[in-house]
């Protein structure tokens, strides 16, 4: 009994072995960085992005009379 799970034990390393090596090959591309020198002067941001915006949450709201209005009991929440 001893055997057979030392025997698992080492083929269950192997295979983890071998799985890392197969995603860690040819994933060998470093970064590389451009640098520059500190300036003071107006911080210009352009963004560019696609893609649907999406709240993180929803919520109801009811009116309890012409005058005042609050949200509603149940706060509905949009799961992802």
């Amino acid at each position: 009994m001893l055997k057979r799970l030392l025997a698992a034990v080492v083929v269950l390393g192997f295979l983890a072995l071998a799985i890392t090596w197969y995603f860690k090959r040819g994933n060998a591309q470093t970064a590389s960085y451009r640098t520059e020198q500190v300036t003071r002067g107006n911080l210009l941001v352009s963004i560019r992005a696609t893609g649907t915006v999406e709240p993180e949450e929803v919520l109801t709201w009811a009116h309890r009379s012409p005058a005042r209005s609050s949200p509603s009991e149940g706060r509905e929440r949009q799961d992802r």
